[in-house]
Formats: C-alpha cells, sequence, structure tokens
C-alpha cells in the first residue's frame, strides 16, 4: 500500500501507447507500474514501456480519479444551479467539442475534474471554429505558450493586469 502522501500520477508521452506524439495522458501506477514515488515511477516507465516523461510542478492531483472526491462535491453544488444555452461557442475540456447546450454544462463540469484536459484538440477545434486571437487572463502564460506550440501562427497574449489587457486588444 501506498503511502498517503505518495505520488500516484506521472504524465507520460502517450508515444509507447500508440496515441501519438501530440497527446498527453496521465498513467495510473495501477496500470502495472509498482513503485513509490515519481523518481521511481519515472524510471519503471522509461524502463517498461520506452515513455519520455517530463516531471510536472503541480500542486495537486488534477484532472484524474484522484479528485473524485472533489468531482462529487461539485455535482452537490452544481445540483440547483440554472444554465442557459451559451450565445457564442463554447469548447469543452472534456470533449474537444462545442458544448451542446446549457444542460449539458453541469455534467461537463463536473467530468471535468477527473478527465484529462483535451488542449491541443480544444485549441485546434477553436481555430477550426474562426478563432484567430487567443488570451490567457490570469498570473502566468503557460496557456498562451502551448498555444504558440499548438498554432504557431496565432497570436495569443496574457493578460494579467490593465495595460496587458489594453496591449492585447491592440
Amino acid at each position: 500500500q501506498l503511502a498517503p502522501d505518495a505520488p500516484l500520477i506521472a504524465m507520460v508521452k502517450a508515444d509507447a501507447y500508440g496515441l501519438g506524439t501530440r497527446h498527453v495522458v496521465p498513467v495510473l501506477l495501477e496500470a502495472g507500474v509498482r513503485c513509490f514515488g515519481v523518481a521511481a515511477a519515472s524510471e519503471a516507465l522509461k524502463e517498461q514501456h520506452r515513455a519520455r516523461v517530463i516531471p510536472l510542478k503541480v500542486s495537486a492531483p488534477f484532472h484524474c480519479s484522484l479528485m473524485q472526491p472533489a468531482a462529487d462535491a461539485l455535482a452537490g453544488d452544481l445540483a440547483d444551479v440554472e444554465f442557459h444555452d451559451p450565445e457564442f461557442p463554447v469548447v469543452v475540456n472534456v470533449t474537444a467539442d462545442v458544448l451542446p447546450s446549457g444542460a449539458a454544462a453541469r455534467d461537463l463540469l463536473t467530468r471535468q475534474v477527473t478527465a484529462p484536459v483535451r488542449w491541443t484538440e480544444c485549441t485546434e477545434k477553436l481555430a477550426a471554429l474562426g478563432a484567430d486571437r487567443f488570451v490567457e487572463f490570469g498570473s502566468g502564460k503557460v496557456l498562451t505558450g502551448l498555444v504558440g506550440r499548438i498554432l504557431q501562427d496565432a497570436p495569443a497574449a496574457a493578460v494579467t493586469d490593465p495595460d496587458s489587457l489594453q496591449g492585447a486588444l491592440e
């Protein structure tokens, strides 16, 4: 049995699993790799599955089954929330497709807590729908960098304050 604080997730470039070089999938240690800690899991995945392992600096096991208690709590919180159909296309992390209706939002929001983010597919879908500029709001620039790698010609900007918002709008 793993210690309660033992890391259970390794993010692996999915070449060895036949999923292509552009997809990143969570690989649970229950999937055949039995060891303790990220370093040992990384080595085992490299040796047993010829996987390329990239350690991520994250504060919690987001977007995996370990977040099921949080998903359950969110489902309860959303149970009485009324959702309306969106007035513009909203691409959903779970499906990498357009939100079909407001009624579907509750389930999709809950599923997103434990499901892998399909960022590459979402970004490509947005571009296919006609998005020609990408703006990231928040304290970082990670998503802006990812957009630049996925859609090399698409303008992308990170907005952290009023000045950077003005720059993104120009």
